[in-house]
């Protein structure tokens, strides 16, 4: 199998290839250099035999990798380079480009879901509230001098939290409404990881042929920083205000933008659905 980089073209995708070339010398290596994510589609697209395609950079980074991989026998690795690396917070930490090529090259394959929402896909989550707010915004934080890029989610909290306000929401299983209220936060996840840390969904699996939903009432602003610690504890399930669904397929009504594993979406409404095993997953050791 053939191993397929498309990297953005910049300097640091550059400064990759050495350690590519020298960790896989022995493999049949391709290494475009891309320009738009449009390029990106239509290269991966155009394939007619499976190659193991790498993704590197964040969940941004994956979530257009995977459009075009999706029922298909191409093999997914992920070398995580981005700011929350949240899908694969649950299989390594890990962020050495050298020591995760090395370990691919014995590491499993594993076959996981995803979740598609009209004629996309997303892999790890799909969430609107602050939670997503926070998420959108995280690049448009203040450069901080010694800030670590990781926390600039806690910055973006703060630069958000006061000004959030509370969408409502109404979601619907075989056409029966099961939930309708004004949230502070929505998330659809098939991970366990989004937002540089949250964790909704702690016990969420790839490859269970469900997807979880946590959906929080709105609440009071000042009562919204502590349920973002009890978040990142992973220890929201029980708090009042908090509702959870397991499900196969959804529908959503919403008049927001949704985040999709770091990218933005805008629909009318939002249809889930998801697709059992439908992805070829590189799992390092």
């Amino acid at each position: 199998m053939k191993h397929l980089f498309l990297l953005l073209d910049k300097q640091e995708n550059h400064d990759l290839e050495p350690i590519i070339r020298k960790v896989l010398k022995n493999e049949e290596i391709i290494i475009e250099y891309t320009k738009s994510k449009q390029e990106v589609l239509d290269y991966i697209g155009s394939l007619k035999e499976p190659h193991r395609i790498y993704s590197v950079g964040g969940d941004g980074a994956i979530n257009l990798t995977i459009q075009k991989m999706v029922h298909t026998d191409h093999e997914l690795c992920v070398i995580p380079q981005g700011t929350g690396n949240d899908f694969m917070r649950m299989f390594t930490n890990i962020n050495d480009t050298e020591t995760l090529l090395k370990q691919s090259l014995t590491a499993g394959v594993k076959k996981i879901d995803t979740v598609q929402v009209s004629d996309h896909y997303f892999i790890n989550t799909s969430c609107f509230g602050i939670d997503a707010v926070v998420a959108d915004h995280v690049h448009d934080t203040p450069n901080i001098p010694f800030l670590p890029e990781s926390k600039r989610y806690v910055v973006s909290i703060i630069q958000n939290v006061l000004k959030f306000p509370y969408y409502p929401v109404t979601i619907k299983k075989n056409g029966k409404v099961i939930y309708k209220n004004r949230i502070t936060l929505f998330a659809i996840n098939n991970g366990q990881y989004y937002g540089g840390g949250f964790s909704a969904t702690p016990m969420s699996k790839i490859d269970d042929g469900i997807f979880e939903v946590c959906v929080v009432d709105q609440m009071h602003l000042w009562q919204i920083p502590y349920y973002l610690y009890r978040l990142v504890k992973k220890d929201i399930e029980g708090m009042k205000k908090v509702h959870y669904f397991y499900e196969k397929e959804l529908e959503v009504e919403i008049d927001e933008t949704v985040n999709l594993d770091g990218e933005e979406m805008r629909m009318d409404h939002y249809h889930y659905k998801i697709q059992p095993k439908s992805l070829n997953l590189v799992v390092y050791k």
